[in-house]
């Protein structure tokens, strides 16, 4: 069974260069849509998932947790009356 030698940079180069203007735009547009498309699964799973931290606090304790958290740098977020916090089902204080 015989191998093809595999193609040289230039070689590849110069088959683009024989496509003609549609084609290398087709090409251009469906390599970008890829980045694109890549790109934005990759933020999308970078994004936290915020739970339910405290409900049903007095504005003194919510006061008080939002304090910790700030001072921890803890990203926090206020939302329907309760705190939520990135990953947390139970008080992660």
């Amino acid at each position: 069974m015989a191998v093809a030698p595999q193609q040289s940079l230039f070689a590849r180069l110069g088959e683009f260069n024989r496509l003609s203007g549609g084609q290398k735009i087709g090409l251009m547009l469906a390599l970008a849509a890829t980045i694109a498309l890549i790109s934005g699964a990759w933020m999308w799973s970078q994004t936290p998932d915020y739970r339910v931290l405290y409900s049903n606090l007095s504005d003194r304790d919510g006061g008080a947790i939002i304090n910790s958290l700030q001072q921890m740098n803890v990203p926090y977020k206020m939302a329907e009356g309760g705190r939520r916090h990135p990953g947390c089902f139970q008080p992660c204080l």
